[in-house]
């Protein structure tokens, strides 16, 4: 009796135990897909290039040196002497943070960059699955399913080499924790609605001085979601107004939280700003997708990359194949997604249905919004009058962004409409198939780098800064156009953080405006370096000649 009493009470226990084991396959799946290319290669090759990918690294092992207490936390050993350098880039701060973790356990410098990368699509399965289970209660195998599309998604993998862009894997994160705010202020538990919101505030804060972009993106969805559903009905606007008085003290203090923590943003990056003017409208339009970028996937996507090819090649030849604007969603994810938008506009007044709904209108009318219709776009308006919208550049990673919401909606959809399970088997096989991307985004090797960095030997004593002379031989990091701005200058601004010496060289989003130190070949070149001496009175700066390795003292006069 007693053993069958306890065989009872283990069962839940086991059962649990279960699906915690499925969770996890899940989300070793994911990574086993979206990392494969390193997996397979030993992690001898790692997302990105020379350039943007040794970017983020040399930010990356900023952090590093700043939670190390080797550096301040708003200026980098590049574009010496000019304050607050953090602001001409994304800041990656949460990055960092996880990137010194790996770099304390002992990893080089590349390998604890690419782990971050791994840490932050986990953050984003599991984020995921979380909203899916506790907003909208969705089955396990299906709130796994959405988890795993949201994870290897096509489009993030396809601009693998702007790893800023996992970032959107904080959406689900950021959502649960709002959703706990919500949850617990309608339950009248203020205290721990001012614990969420706080928490909320905090992560916030945190991610917007990460990657800029993404964390800008989730604000104006939510803006958005918050007026449609506001908007949607008298009773919608009626609840609105109820929430709002009850959770008005702790939304208060989480206001409170998120502007202290804003503050390092604002003071790094809004002089920055001011100084450069950020992205002119024409800028952007240039990255404008169009109505036919919506599910332009690429020319690798697995099951569209084919279609997609043939699209662009008949009906617009002059597109790259793949680039910037191929950041649409697979036809068949966007199809399942009008269908249950459609469905979830007659679909019962429940309170997870409301939610889906809104969440759905959000990411169409937001869609809808980001496109460009011949040489109109509305966007013209967000980029007027909604404040951060001038440093968008790329308004087609909107789309990137998208993924979140559009399979919240589809998955839930996929749990409530009663849907046959032949048909739910063939549909979420069409959906994972329909995001596996065969592209090749790794190129950054970890030896090669180390081996150049080992390579180097101590400055001179003499020196207290440096600059960049010659170029790496070998081949090109890019194209002869881009590797002329960027090789030399994303070399230098690497070296500076690895040897924490400071230089006058450094790539960015942006630039200071008397930064002049493209095309080391040049022959005005040393030159432009003396100008820029003189003009900040630098003292003691060496030039490492980037093809032989050699250090040139101060003495040694001008650039060679």
């Amino acid at each position: 009796m007693n053993q069958q009493f306890h065989g009872r009470e283990d069962a839940p226990a086991r059962l649990r135990g279960a699906w915690v084991g499925a969770v996890a396959l899940g989300l070793i799946l994911a990574i086993a897909v979206f990392f494969r290319l390193q997996i397979t290669n030993g992690w001898t090759l790692l997302f990105g290039d020379r350039t943007d990918g040794s970017i983020e690294v040399t930010i990356l092992e900023h952090w590093h040196n700043v939670f190390t207490g080797h550096a301040k936390w708003s200026m980098l050993f590049y574009f010496y002497p000019h304050p607050y350098t953090l602001g001409y880039n994304d800041g990656y701060f949460l990055y960092g943070l996880i990137h010194t973790v790996f770099r304390v356990l002992g990893l080089n410098i590349f390998l604890a960059a690419e782990m971050v990368n791994v840490t932050v699509k986990a953050m984003g399965f599991i984020g995921f699955y979380a909203f899916m289970r506790s907003a909208l209660p969705t089955p396990r195998m299906l709130a796994v399913l959405g988890a795993l599309l949201f994870s290897i998604s096509n489009n993030t993998f396809s601009q693998a080499h702007h790893v800023q862009l996992f970032s959107v894997a904080f959406v689900p994160v950021m959502a649960v924790l709002l959703f706990r705010a919500w949850n617990a202020g309608m339950r009248d538990a203020l205290r721990n609605c001012a614990g969420w919101c706080v928490a909320a505030a905090v992560f916030y804060a945190a991610w917007v001085i990460t990657a800029f972009y993404t964390a800008w993106f989730f604000a104006l969805f939510t803006c958005f979601a918050l007026l449609i559903h506001a908007l949607s009905g008298p009773r919608s606007l009626a609840r609105a107004v109820i929430a709002g008085r009850r959770m008005a003290g702790p939304a208060a203090v989480g206001a409170v939280v998120l502007l202290a923590g804003l503050v390092p943003f604002a003071l790094v990056y809004l002089p920055k700003a001011a100084e450069t003017g950020m992205h002119s409208f024409s800028q952007a339009m240039t990255f404008s997708p169009s109505v036919l970028d919506t599910f332009n996937v690429g020319t690798h996507n697995l099951l569209f990359g084919r279609v997609n090819e043939w699209i662009n090649a008949a009906l617009r030849p002059g597109v790259p194949p793949d680039g910037e604007r191929s950041s649409g969603l697979p036809p068949l994810l966007i199809l399942a997604f009008l269908a249950a938008t459609a469905w979830l506009c007659f679909a019962p007044a429940a309170r997870p249905h409301r939610l889906a709904r809104t969440l759905a209108l959000a990411a169409l009318a937001t869609w809808l919004l980001s496109l460009h219709y011949g040489g109109f776009t509305p966007w013209r308006w967000v980029y007027t009058y909604v404040p951060g919208a001038a440093a968008v550049r790329v308004i087609a990673r909107y789309q990137i962004f998208l993924m979140a919401p559009v399979v919240v909606v589809v998955v839930f959809w996929m749990a409530t409409a009663r849907l046959s399970r032949p048909l739910l088997a063939c549909l979420a096989l069409g959906l994972v198939a329909g995001e596996i991307n065969l592209g090749h985004p790794v190129g950054l090797s970890p030896d090669t780098e180390l081996a150049r960095l080992a390579a180097i030997p101590p400055p001179p004593p003499s020196c207290r800064a440096f600059a960049t002379a010659g170029v790496r031989p070998g081949p090109l990091a890019a194209s002869p156009e881009v590797d002329a701005v960027y090789s030399h200058n994303v070399d230098a601004m690497l070296i500076a953080e690895y040897l924490r010496m400071p230089t006058i060289n450094g790539m960015a989003s942006f630039v200071p405006r008397d930064w002049n130190f493209a095309r080391s070949s040049d022959p005005d070149y040393a030159a432009r370096v003396d100008a820029y001496v003189k003009h900040h009175r630098i003292e003691g700066l060496c030039v490492l000649d980037l093809t032989s390795l050699a250090w040139h003292p101060p003495a040694a006069g001008s650039v060679p």
